[in-house]
């Protein structure tokens, strides 16, 4: 009876490992490690490009800039959100059976071939959407993804606050140089929205440029694609806020000219205050920009007024000086003449500053 009941028992394990077996079958379920053939396929679509010893694969993208925030000036930087899509054909993703011929797939980020973008001047960026692909039946593959964030962006800050920036999103292939993956531009896709919400700055049109980003490491060349944006730094506002408070504080200086040189307080008084002045404005400017090996244009205004009323200063001491020694009407002749040489002075520094290259 023992032998009969452990035999029946044998009998029970087989039967249901069979049925787990005939079921797994009929659900398509690989039941044994793929043929070689297979896995190699596999492996080449995930990792090959389409045609490896072919023609450069076409890579078409566009971009849509939704808004521009800021500009940093100090950190050198810009803040961003756009819309990315990225496509290209890929003839082994693509499906035979016409019963499917409307049938969109989606497949994640490591499930087949792509071309390994990347915005390389991002900072802090943001992904708002799905990381997949979606591909039609002729292997059609689109990627779209908005993007929001910081991006880097040398300043030249020479001609500040006169000056025009190129802000630029620089799209590179990690992988792949410009002999194996072709970036194309998708012109449909590629624009800007009439309205942005960056102020202070006028803005220009998005404008692609096919290029190349050198890796060094490696020596060789990589495919690359720039979307640049020309903003202009609008004036008003630093005319406004900068150059009338500084025309004031020279012109208080050169009333010192107007002032009887025996009145000591007023002649030494007035040009003093306005090199502290001057001084504690340039800090305020300096506040606003990066710390540059370079005098703007602004800079340059700035330290030759300091000069210009520190020269002020010492003609001051000068003639207060003559007044004491009963020699008045030579300190006035010299105060007469300086009111003149000063204008011309500060004529030339103005233009110097700011009409000059």
């Amino acid at each position: 009876m023992r032998h009969l009941y452990l035999q029946n028992i044998s009998m029970v394990v087989i039967i249901v490992f069979v049925s787990l077996f005939l079921a797994l079958a009929a659900k398509g379920y690989p039941l044994d490690i793929q043929d070689e053939a297979g896995l190699s396929r596999q492996k080449a679509i995930v990792f090959d490009r389409p045609d490896p010893e072919g023609v450069p694969t076409k890579i078409s993208i566009g971009l849509f800039l939704l808004d521009l925030i800021s500009i940093d000036d100090v950190d050198q930087s810009f803040t961003a959100d756009f819309y990315a899509v990225v496509r290209w054909n890929d003839p082994r993703l693509s499906i035979a059976d016409p019963t499917e011929a409307q049938m969109i797939r989606v497949f994640d980020i490591d499930e087949i071939w792509h071309p390994l973008t990347y915005v390389i001047n991002q900072r802090r960026m943001t992904r708002q959407l799905d990381n997949v692909f979606r591909v039609d039946s002729a292997g059609n593959v689109q990627y779209v993804q908005r993007f929001s964030g910081e991006f880097s962006s040398p300043l030249d800050l020479k001609n500040f606050p006169l000056d025009k920036q190129n802000l630029a999103l620089q799209v590179v292939s990690f992988r792949y140089g410009p002999e194996e993956v072709e970036f194309v531009l998708d012109q449909q896709r590629t624009g800007q929205r009439d309205t942005l919400s960056l102020v202070g700055w006028s803005k220009g049109q998005l404008q692609p440029e096919i290029t190349t980003e050198y890796l060094r490491i490696q020596d060789r060349h990589l495919a690359r694609i720039d979307f640049k944006l020309e903003v202009k730094r609008q004036r008003p506002y630093y005319i406004i806020k900068a150059l009338v408070p500084l025309f004031l504080i020279i012109f208080m200086a050169w009333s010192v000219f107007f002032i009887d040189p025996s009145v000591i307080g007023p002649q030494i008084g007035i040009p003093t205050s306005s090199v502290f002045a001057l001084i504690l404005f340039n800090h305020r400017i300096s506040a606003l920009l990066p710390r540059v090996s370079y005098l703007t244009r602004i800079d340059r205004f700035i330290l030759f007024s300091i000069i210009l009323v520190f020269i002020t200063l010492g003609e001051s001491v000068v003639t207060a000086t003559l007044a004491q020694k009963e020699k008045k009407e030579l300190a006035l002749k010299i105060d007469r003449w300086a009111r003149y040489l000063y204008l011309l002075l500060f004529a030339a520094v103005f233009v110097y500053s700011f009409v000059l290259k």
